[in-house]
């Protein structure tokens, strides 16, 4: 045959590339690892217990296998911990674990690091359950809330006298059921457990689950003494990160929220105060409608700010008070018999209203007392006169707020004292707190904005001194509501 009759292959630059990657991709991609076991399981063993293992690597590509081992822990002991493989070949990998020194829970990890191009890391786990021969080491996990004083009991007392009187080591692991994704993981386990909708706290110890103050207080020490004589108790598995968040529904958690700042707002200790000061600017000043809109704007923002800042500490006092037992609750209990106090008032001063007694009179007990209302209006004829009004109008909502706590604070006090009781406060309680407060201005910013538009100021005080009556009766419903809500924190959490 000649040369013409022999195809010939021509190389272009373009063709010796796509070559040179075909075989690179057939390299990269024809290395690969096997191992026979994801995890190494020793179970239940005595503490300076020695557990050995193997494992297989295989190497099923045409190349060799370069692999490097380590372990998480110097008690886990791995031979060879460096191996090169050829095709085909399985090479087995000697594992010791020595238990010495540990107890309870046990989970480390094995790293095998090798050029296989598709499984670069792998992690094997080695795990097991420890016993120690001096005590017996329980796990405890529990699912409770911040606002919980029998929560804060159970962590701080009983579990530490148990552990005293049973004389076991106790492991305790804390979710709180103030993060959603915590929530979720209880709904989780108590289903698994076949067990749901349990009082919290809820606590898992072993295979057992048990919810609620006066369960727990019958039951723990009857299952601390079960795992003693068991020997061990084996930590439940929490698997956070695989449990989609679910999402309650808290939007009627909001409703007293919103109401409590709604009835606050027009209380009349704040709209008597609005109404003098539209009248004192507009008629005794003579001053235009839109300086009476911007200097409104000024004390707005001065009330906003005031408010706001002076139920932020609260807020964080009562926070910190709720986390000491004894004095916790004296304080829970008196705000609590307060906002009932303050609701029967309310109730009594709608009855006395409903009789034609007017809101001025002798006889109405939840109002702003005469010294603290002489001193605001005070404060507002003196600093009006100032040169620089806006600044000063900023000022003076901030001086009235303060002067007007004594009556606002009745009901801002105990809301403060529900919000701090809701689940997911941590998250949202200033939010909360600053949604409380748009409330309370929103009637200002209203008033301010019909006198700009118009209306008769006296028209508008008639039709609140028509329903100051309503007003009154709703004050005392929210009130009661929340009183037995902080009764509820305090007898039966």
């Amino acid at each position: 045959m000649s040369d013409e009759a022999i195809p010939r292959l021509s190389l272009t630059p373009m063709s010796i590339g796509v070559l040179a990657m075909t075989i690179g991709v057939t390299f990269l991609y024809s290395q690969s690892i096997s191992i026979d076991k994801k995890v190494i399981d020793f179970g239940t063993v005595k503490e300076k217990a020695v557990f050995t293992g193997e494992l297989e690597i295989k190497n099923p590509s045409n190349k060799i296998l370069s692999v490097g081992i380590r372990s998480s822990c110097v008690c886990i002991f791995v031979a060879p911990e460096r191996v090169n493989l050829k095709q085909n070949q399985k090479i087995k990998i000697k594992i010791k674990v020595d238990t010495t020194g540990y107890n309870g829970n046990f989970n480390e990890k094995i790293f095998f690091q090798s050029n296989d191009p598709k499984n670069p890391y792998i992690t094997i786990q080695v795990k097991g359950y420890i016993l120690s021969k001096e005590k017996v080491t329980i796990p405890i996990t529990v699912f409770d809330s911040a606002g919980c004083l029998f929560c804060i009991e159970l962590r701080k007392n009983i579990i530490p006298a148990y552990q005293k009187k049973y004389a076991i080591k106790i492991e305790l692991f804390e979710y709180s059921v103030d993060e959603p994704k915590n929530y979720s993981a209880l709904v989780f386990l108590e289903k698994k457990s076949q067990k749901t909708l349990n009082k919290i706290p809820v606590i898992f110890i072993g295979d057992d689950l048990v919810g609620g103050k006066e369960e727990i207080k019958k039951q723990l020490p009857l299952l601390l003494e079960k795992y003693k004589k068991l020997g061990f108790c084996k930590k439940i598995e929490i698997p956070i990160e695989k449990i989609p968040e679910t999402k309650p529904i808290e939007k009627l958690k909001i409703l007293p929220v919103v109401f409590a700042g709604l009835i606050d707002s027009i209380n009349p200790c704040a709209f008597a105060t609005i109404i003098f000061l539209i009248t004192y600017l507009s008629m005794i000043l003579k001053k235009q409608k839109s300086e009476v809109l911007l200097t409104g704007i000024c004390f707005i923002v001065g009330v906003f700010i005031t408010y706001f800042l002076i139920g932020l500490g609260l807020f964080k006092f009562i926070q910190k008070i709720s986390g000491i037992g004894i004095i916790s609750k004296i304080m829970y209990f008196l705000i609590g018999g307060f906002a009932i106090f303050i609701s029967y008032q309310n109730l009594r001063d709608a009855i006395t209203i409903k009789k034609g007694i007017g809101i001025g009179d002798s006889s109405i007990k939840t109002k702003l007392p005469n010294v603290l209302r002489w001193k605001i209006y005070d404060v507002i004829t003196k600093f009006t006169t100032f040169k620089y009004l806006l600044p000063v109008a900023f000022l003076i909502g901030s001086i009235i707020t303060v002067l007007e706590l004594f009556c606002t604070g009745q009901i801002y006090l105990p809301t403060i004292i529900y919000i701090i009781g809701l689940p997911e406060y941590r998250m949202s309680g200033i939010f909360y707190l600053l949604l409380y407060c748009f409330l309370f201005v929103l009637p200002l910013i209203f008033i301010f904005s019909l006198f700009y538009f118009g209306l008769n100021i006296d028209r508008l005080e008639a039709v609140f001194r028509q329903k100051i009556f309503i007003v009154k009766l709703l004050a005392a419903a929210l009130l009661l509501t929340l009183g037995i809500i902080i009764f509820k924190i305090v007898f039966f959490t």
